[in-house]
């Protein structure tokens, strides 16, 4: 018999799941387990995410593009080169 528990034994079951995932991410992982996981963030998320929170989320993955370029154009300059242009 399948029973719901509250929002959050729910999310404590999957933040525990998830800190287990990581201690095992060095280990190669079939893609069961992996898919089994996301399958139970997306069920989780089902009706709990509001427009304010999807603006937020886009506005961090602009906010990730922009310092995973940041990087990589401070490390085409050389910190060799970025010191001298700072001293």
């Amino acid at each position: 018999m399948l029973t719901h528990s509250s929002p959050m034994v729910e999310q404590k079951l999957l933040r525990r799941r998830l800190d287990t995932a990581a201690i095992e991410a060095r280990a190669p992982r079939s893609r069961e387990p992996v898919f089994s996981i996301v399958s139970e963030i997306l069920t989780s998320m089902d009706g709990d995410v509001s427009r304010r929170e999807i603006k937020l989320y886009r506005e961090l993955e602009d906010l990730a593009r922009y310092i995973r370029r940041l990087k990589s154009e401070v490390a085409a300059l050389g910190a060799d080169r970025l010191l001298a242009s700072v001293g």
